[in-house]
């Protein structure tokens, strides 16, 4: 993501990809989290932030979650329309930070003990777990320790592929795996759209997705990609909360 974020191509790629995480979420029968790293790179643009509050009011009708990583949490919280993406979230986590700005000091109320414990959180590089404070709307503020394991390393660092790494180790295999029948044989997965073709790229996005209300203007994007705006979005009636959201160090 930090590649494009010097570029004008931001607006167009970020669209590209909720469109079709959307799209994805829609028809699969699956829980669905899309996780953004670096996504402070999109909460300065206007309409990156439109299109991932929308994102976030409709996922509840589709079982699916967004998960936002940035450095700190003082880039979510640094002026009033970033921290409209940020209240949307119920779960934060606030992993190490060498020092904690005075607004997010704020924003959360911390006290020194809990300044004390972002600044000193044990991280994975240096230890076996990490620590984070964890800040949910229902049940406030707790210390966590965050771990992993072999299956975690493997899915995640090496072949991203679970059923390899359970055939290995539990005598498991993707037949044998419940709910493989769930998914229907005719469904095929949606492709994700070429960006090398910017007009048409959107233009695709744009054709399945409006029945949705998502819209962006297209024209002179061949000049100037920052001017893409989203259209209108649903009214606060229909607001809800992903199940999973906050950042990461």
């Amino acid at each position: 993501m930090s590649s494009f974020a010097d570029t004008g191509e931001m607006p167009l790629i970020l669209h590209a990809m909720l469109s079709w995480a959307y799209l994805e979420a829609k028809r699969s029968p699956y829980k669905v989290d899309v996780t953004f790293d670096e996504a402070h790179y999109l909460l300065g643009r206007p309409a990156a932030r439109d299109l991932i509050n929308l994102y976030i009011r409709h996922a509840r009708h589709y079982e699916a979650g967004l998960t936002l990583m940035s450095q700190t949490s003082h880039e979510f919280v640094r002026t009033n329309e970033r921290r409209e993406v940020y209240e949307n979230c119920d779960v934060k986590c606030l992993f190490y930070a060498e020092s904690v700005s005075e607004q997010t000091q704020q924003y959360y109320g911390l006290s020194s003990d809990e300044i004390r414990f972002i600044q000193s959180a044990a991280r994975g590089q240096d230890s076996d777990y990490s620590e984070c404070l964890l800040a949910t709307s229902v049940h406030g503020r707790r210390r966590l320790e965050v771990r992993s394991g072999p299956f975690e390393h493997h899915v995640l660092d090496d072949a991203l592929d679970p059923w390899e790494w359970l055939a290995e180790t539990e005598g498991i295999t993707g037949v044998d795996a419940p709910g493989d029948d769930v998914l229907p044989a005719d469904i095929e997965l949606t492709d994700l759209p070429h960006v090398m073709n910017r007009d048409m790229d959107l233009e695709m996005a744009m054709r399945e997705s409006h029945e949705d209300g998502i819209n962006v203007a297209i024209e002179g994007l061949e000049n100037d990609t920052s001017d893409v705006n989203n259209g209108d979005s649903p009214d606060d009636s229909d607001y809800d909360h992903p199940p999973d959201s906050g950042e990461d160090s």
